[in-house]
């Protein structure tokens, strides 16, 4: 297993900090996930992160972006899923992380003209569980 720098490391615990203080604070949901996707990609440094979770409702499960740090106005529009469908929708049916090279060439990414426009290349997926 790699060392982790120290400066790394300390990031990443001000990071768990941050959630940690967030989610025992007062702050709503969508305060606290905002700031999981800001801090996330603070620290991997990545330019989009996003958030999404499995939603019940009426016509069954889906999936919806609730935050995202993406300054695009393209990436904030309603956007949501079936199970299964997408990038997204298979993660978090089989439960595993994907990582896509390229989502331009990725027959499950849906979104191509979207990534085009924010200028999206790669990604990593992963399912995360309460």
């Amino acid at each position: 297993m790699e060392k982790i720098e120290a400066e790394t490391y300390d990031k990443y615990i001000k990071a768990l900090m941050d959630i940690s203080q967030a989610i025992t604070s007062d702050l709503y949901l969508e305060d606290i996930l905002k700031l999981i996707v800001m801090v996330t990609a603070k620290v991997t440094g990545v330019e989009i992160c996003s958030l999404w979770l499995v939603d019940e409702g009426e016509e069954g499960k889906k999936i919806r972006l609730k935050a995202t740090q993406s300054l695009n106005l393209d990436y904030f529009k309603d956007r949501s899923l079936k199970m299964n469908e997408g990038v997204v929708g298979f993660v978090a049916t089989y439960n595993c992380p994907l990582i896509i090279e390229d989502v331009l060439k990725e027959p499950r990414f849906k979104e191509k003209e979207m990534a085009k426009k924010v200028g999206l290349a790669s990604m990593v997926s992963v399912p995360l569980h309460v």
